[in-house]
């Protein structure tokens, strides 16, 4: 079965290929960078709102960094980008590990800088991944993509979080909890230099040096636009919620954290293999739907129970959920991206530019939500904002469904 599976991966382009793999070897930074800078922030502040406003410097700093990218791109090397925006997270990780202050000034700064590296990477990895697929193979990239995420976070969350208990409860190494950062730190510089000399095995090419900055778009990419606002919502609640929660009410063990972290990660990957496997462009809206009721019902157990075992509830749910949701939104957006640049003959980049716009918007919304409701009242915030959340992202459905029937009929016309 495995050697099937192996020619079923080879029997795609090299470039896709490559691709995948230095995405699968990155994939091993993003638990630490999600999970335990954000927990960092928690533990050597104690402040909710600090590690929101974290978040939301860093996602201030990713637009920035997207723009910058563009007009490196006329005279720059993709994969050179690629390669500098994953050192470059190691890098400011390290610098907010060494910070001996950590106030809001210093949070935002850091932030912001993250965001600057973590937007570059990001910039150039959608624009790989659209240039190395077509519609045709984005279920399968998507989903193993996914599939590989949750594979490593079953391994690096848990190992992760004991790693920091062990070294503080056994006085490993002088058995403080910073060397323990330190150590995760030096992993993190590691595995990105080796996921960055794997990008360099492809052979990629820039977009045209051509205009990427527009202020008018086809109404098509308005309701584009209209999605990724939607789905922006809940990407400051992702890893932020999760971790605030196991602070204030299962007392902040890193290693409680990294286990439900890994639990959750069981059913994902393995949910998402077999969607690599089997799903088609047809059966996007079904995955959609299955991720938003998940996400529902988490949200809704959470509220009712505010607990230890609605926190776990909670966060399994979520670790479901979210890869069905980001893997059908992103190959809307791409179809999107397909029909439009062929039909307004602009760079491909310029979408993927301008979509971050959206995103950003629905990030600052649900991080000033929360925090302005977090200063009136901490528990309001963390026990209903999230359900506030979940029933604003159902929107996602329509966004989408309405999306792909316009691709569609957009592209009957220039075939007739």
């Amino acid at each position: 079965m495995l050697s099937t599976e192996v020619k079923v991966f080879r029997s795609h382009p090299h470039n896709m290929r490559v691709l995948l793999l230095s995405n699968f070897i990155y994939s091993f930074v993003f638990p630490i960078l999600d999970l335990f800078v954000s927990e960092y922030v928690m533990r050597n502040s104690n402040e909710p709102r600090l590690v929101m406003a974290y978040n939301m410097a860093m996602f201030t700093g990713i637009p920035f960094a997207f723009l910058i990218n563009g007009y490196a791109l006329r005279v720059i090397p993709t994969k050179v980008l690629f390669s500098a925006g994953m050192i470059l997270t190691a890098i400011m990780m390290a610098a907010l590990m060494s910070c001996s202050v950590l106030n809001i000034f210093s949070i935002c700064a850091i932030g912001f800088m993250m965001g600057l590296a973590v937007g570059t990477y990001w910039s150039n990895r959608d624009f790989l991944a659209l240039s190395s697929t077509e519609d045709s193979n984005r279920n399968y990239y998507y989903s193993l993509e996914s599939f590989f995420g949750t594979t490593s976070g079953l391994v690096v969350p848990i190992s992760a979080g004991w790693f920091i208990y062990w070294v503080v409860t056994y006085r490993w190494f002088g058995g403080t909890r910073d060397f323990a950062y330190d150590a995760l730190t030096g992993l993190v510089f590691v595995l990105s230099c080796v996921a960055a000399i794997m990008v360099w095995q492809g052979n990629f090419t820039n977009p045209k040096p051509t205009r990427f900055v527009y202020w008018r778009f086809d109404p098509l990419w308005y309701q584009a636009l209209g999605m990724s606002l939607f789905r922006g919502l809940a990407h400051g609640f992702t890893t932020v919620a999760p971790i605030i929660l196991v602070a204030r009410l299962m007392h902040g063990e890193e290693a409680i954290l990294g286990t439900l972290q890994t639990i959750g990660m069981i059913g994902a990957a393995i949910g998402m293999y077999v969607i690599a496997r089997i799903a088609r462009p047809e059966h996007r809206l079904r995955i959609l739907s299955a991720g938003l009721i998940l996400y529902m019902a988490a949200t809704i157990t959470h509220a009712i129970l505010f607990d230890v075992v609605g926190v776990i509830i909670f966060f399994f749910l979520q670790l479901l959920c979210r890869p069905l949701i980001e893997t059908v939104v992103c190959q809307t957006l791409f179809r999107a991206i397909d029909v439009l640049e062929k039909k307004e003959n602009r760079n491909s980049f310029a979408y993927i530019f301008n979509n971050e716009f959206g995103l950003f918007s629905g990030r600052l919304f649900g991080g000033l939500l929360f925090i302005v409701v977090d200063t009136y009242n901490e528990t309001l915030a963390l026990r209903y904002v999230l359900l506030v959340i979940s029933s604003l992202q159902i929107a996602l459905y329509f966004f989408c469904k309405h999306i792909l029937t316009q691709c569609a009929e957009m592209e009957e016309k220039k075939a007739e």
